[in-house]
C-alpha cells in the first residue's frame, strides 16, 4: 500500500477535505500524515459508534419533556396561547424558543400532527425547556413524571447541565469536528446518566445487549 508521503494522495486529501480541517490531525501527528489520515478515519469510525445513541438519546428527550407539557396543556400543548406566552421572544443567542414553536405550530396548523412537530423542533428547543425559567411552570409537579427514574444527586439542574454538555458533543459530531481527544468515557457516562434518569433497568439492559452499545463499551470504554 502506497503511503501518502510518496504519493500525490496529499494534494486530493488537502483539496477534498481542506487542510484546516485536516490541521489538528497533522498537528497531533507531528506532521506524519500517514498516522494523521488513521487518526482522522478513526475519529470518523467512533463518532459513527455514537450516533445510533445520540439519536436514541433525542428522541427519548423529546417525547419526556412532551409527556409533562401534554399534562399541562393537553396534547395538543404546541397551539395553546398559555404554553407558547411561556416561551421568551426575544433570546441572547441565534435560537429563539418563541420563533421556533410559532413556526411549527402554523406549518402543522391543519394536521395537528403532534409527533411531527416534536420531531422537528431543534435540540436547543429542549434543553431550553429545562432551564430554570421553568422550575415552576412545569418541573415543580412534572419532573418525576418525566424523569421517574432520577436519582437522590439529579435534578432539573442536573439534566439542564447534562443534556448541554451532550448537545455539544453531538454538534461536534454533526458538524464532522474532531473528537478523538475528548474524554470519551465521560461522554458516554454522560449519555447514559440522562437515559438512566427516565428509563427503567429493565429498558438500560436491554439497550446494553446491543452490539452499537457493545462496540461503544468494547472501543471506547474499555
Amino acid at each position: 500500500m502506497p503511503t501518502l508521503s510518496t504519493t500525490n494522495l496529499i494534494t486530493e486529501l488537502n483539496e477534498s477535505l481542506s487542510s484546516e480541517r485536516l490541521g489538528t490531525y497533522i498537528t497531533y501527528t507531528h506532521g506524519n500524515w500517514d498516522k494523521a489520515t488513521e487518526l482522522y478515519l478513526w475519529n470518523m469510525y467512533v463518532a459513527g459508534l455514537f450516533i445510533p445513541l445520540l439519536n436514541l438519546m433525542e428522541v427519548i428527550l423529546r417525547n419526556r419533556i412532551a409527556l409533562a407539557l401534554s399534562a399541562i396543556h393537553g396534547p395538543e400543548w404546541a397551539w395553546q396561547s398559555g404554553f407558547q406566552r411561556m416561551l421568551p421572544k426575544k433570546s441572547h443567542s441565534s435560537f429563539c424558543p418563541h420563533s421556533e414553536i410559532q413556526n411549527l405550530s402554523k406549518k402543522y396548523q391543519k394536521s395537528k400532527a403532534i409527533g411531527k412537530l416534536i420531531a422537528d423542533c431543534k435540540f436547543a428547543f429542549w434543553q431550553h425547556l429545562l432551564s430554570r425559567n421553568y422550575q415552576h411552570s412545569i418541573w415543580n409537579k412534572h419532573l418525576y413524571r418525566s424523569f421517574p427514574y432520577l436519582t437522590a444527586n439529579q435534578n432539573r439542574d442536573t439534566l439542564y447541565q447534562q443534556i448541554g454538555a451532550i448537545r455539544e458533543f453531538r454538534n461536534r459530531i454533526a458538524h464532522h469536528e474532531p473528537i478523538f481527544q475528548r474524554d470519551l468515557p465521560a461522554d458516554y457516562q454522560n449519555i447514559r446518566a440522562f437515559l438512566t434518569s427516565c428509563q427503567s433497568p429493565d429498558f438500560m439492559a436491554w439497550l446494553d445487549s446491543h452490539q452499537t452499545i457493545v462496540l461503544i463499551q468494547s472501543k471506547i470504554i474499555k
